[in-house]
């Protein structure tokens, strides 16, 4: 229950970055907004010289069962959009960037950030999680 209404949230927020409707999410607001029945506050956040930008949320699913009635469970996400080559250079420290937010940017999570990183051959990385240390 509270994976699926956690994934509506996530699908919605991104759908609206990605169609650079960002205002309605009132980014670094503080203030709170409707995501179907749920409430999130979203910030956004950009390193320079980096080629994306981190949008965060977190809010609350009010959830039911019948052994523990109602209960809040809280939720986060997060979301890296990548940027357009074109900005990078043209902002100084005095400029607003959130003013230059509307229609820049791409539909890439993680994935597609860390698909463009260059690893050092085709070397294959991996995480050994035997039990035995």
């Amino acid at each position: 229950m509270i994976a699926e209404e956690e994934s509506k949230i996530e699908s919605e927020i991104i759908r609206l970055i990605t169609t650079n409707n960002t205002q309605i999410l009132k980014p670094n607001s503080g203030q709170s907004v409707s995501i179907g029945d749920h409430n999130v506050c979203v910030s956004v956040h950009e390193d320079p010289g980096l080629d994306h930008r981190v949008w965060e949320w977190h809010g609350h699913v009010m959830s039911y069962d019948e052994e523990n009635g109602c209960s809040m469970e809280y939720v986060y996400g997060n979301y890296f959009e990548r940027l357009d080559s074109r900005m990078f250079g043209f902002y100084s420290d005095g400029d607003e960037i959130e003013e230059d937010y509307q229609g820049v940017g791409g539909n890439l999570g993680l994935r597609g950030l860390l698909s463009g990183l260059s690893l050092g051959g085709d070397r294959v990385l991996y995480r050994n999680m035997d039990a035995n240390f």
